[in-house]
């Protein structure tokens, strides 16, 4: 017998075992679950058998008829427990609930006859009116009697000759507390003055458990918190008006407040315009003979003077290269053919600033100014996104330059 044979037989032979082993493995399941259905089945026959026991029962005492003295029990009992949550309410809200069977809204002194209600529980740890056996319905009609009526009732303290030493607070919070029960609302101390009263009486406000310490490190912390989000908004308040001013110098307010607001400055065409420029005289001569900190004053104090005659007219300060100047008028606020007047008293203005100008460090140096200006069509808008600047192009540019540089000194053409 050839061993392809021997594997082909050892094959079969173990398909037959396992077909064998999955057999008696089904019986033994089938078993299990025959035994399983057959304990729910009992458990199953037990429960309704139990079920019918019961209401046969329930029926037996339902059958039974409740006497009129029962039904009025359960009513009391239902009444007081009703009734119950009511008793701690101001006078003027007890009133109101008992005339219209409909609870009021609330008021800062109600509020403040409830926390003396509450304040009571917590300190004797009673209920209040707990010496009087009354139903919260006569309770509550007792409690809106008029202050001249005698028979107006109100919490009462209990040992009130040893409270004060023994409990830790003493009659004046007491009498604070009645003061909250006062009959007209307006008598009633407001919260300030009660949260002092608890604050310095109550020994459980300086060191007392470990929630009450939290409470109060909770208060200190929201107080330090909201005083400091205060600062930090001010702060902020004040560094965004001191970008907007940066922003605003460097830009006309109307390009400023499109940036600003997140809108597109398209380039803008100009029909009626009036451009300047102005240099100084012998500039070169004076910055090389100065050092740079004498240089850098002397144009913020020129340059300083400009910007407060450009501030009297309708004009806007384009740029400055070294000591030239640039000013337009009629861009980006046009205003028809005014601009040529506008820019022409800036010049004589300017002209006569300088004129009138001493260097710090040169006191004998004689300013002079150059100054030339031209009227006619620019285009304009903002170019750059780190360094955005505020541009002006074309031929009227052009030749209000020329006229600046080939002027002569203290002149204006």
């Amino acid at each position: 017998m050839t061993e392809s044979v021997l594997r082909a037989q050892k094959k079969q032979m173990h398909k037959k075992d396992q077909k064998a082993d999955e057999r008696e493995e089904k019986e033994r399941i089938k078993k299990r679950k025959d035994v399983e259905n057959e304990k729910r089945e009992r458990e199953r026959e037990r429960r309704k058998k139990d079920k019918k026991d019961s209401g046969d029962q329930d029926s037996t005492e339902d059958s039974r008829t409740i006497s009129d003295e029962e039904l009025e029990q359960s009513k009391k009992i239902y009444e007081k427990s009703h009734l119950k949550k009511y008793i701690q309410q101001a006078p003027e809200i007890i009133r109101e609930f008992i005339s219209s069977k409909h609870l009021p809204q609330g008021s800062p002194a109600s509020d403040m006859y409830s926390l003396g209600m509450v304040l009571y529980q917590i300190l004797f740890k009673l209920e209040p009116f707990y010496e009087r056996n009354m139903q919260p319905k006569k309770i509550m009609e007792r409690i809106s009697l008029s202050s001249e009526n005698d028979q107006i009732i109100r919490p009462t303290f209990p040992n009130q000759r040893n409270i004060s030493n023994e409990e830790g607070y003493n009659l004046q919070l007491l009498s604070a507390i009645e003061a909250c029960w006062l009959e007209l609302p307006e008598m009633r101390p407001n919260i300030k003055r009660m949260k002092t009263m608890v604050n310095s009486n109550l020994k459980s406000t300086g060191s007392g458990s470990l929630v009450d310490q939290m409470m109060k490190m909770m208060e200190e912390y929201t107080t330090n918190l909201e005083q400091l989000v205060k600062e930090r908004t001010q702060q902020l308040e004040e560094a965004q008006q001191q970008a907007d001013r940066l922003l605003k110098n460097m830009l006309p307010t109307s390009v400023a407040e499109d940036l600003k607001a997140g809108r597109p400055v398209l380039p803008q065409y100009y029909s009626n315009t009036t451009v300047l420029f102005s240099d100084i005289r012998g500039f070169t001569r004076i910055a090389s003979t100065s050092t740079p900190i004498q240089v850098v004053s002397f144009l913020n104090d020129l340059f300083s003077g400009f910007d407060a005659i450009i501030a009297k007219h309708d004009a806007y300060k384009v740029e400055t290269i070294g000591d030239a100047y640039m000013i337009v008028s009629g861009v980006p606020r046009e205003n028809g053919n005014a601009h040529v007047q506008h820019i022409a008293d800036i010049g004589l203005k300017m002209r006569s600033f300088v004129s009138n100008f001493k260097l710090a460090h040169k006191p004998d140096e004689i300013m002079m100014v150059r100054i030339g200006f031209h009227s006619g069509p620019v285009a304009a808008g903002v170019v750059g996104l780190a360094a955005p600047r505020y541009c002006l192009f074309g031929d009227t540019v052009n030749f209000a330059s020329r006229m600046e540089s080939s002027g002569v000194a203290n002149k204006i053409q």
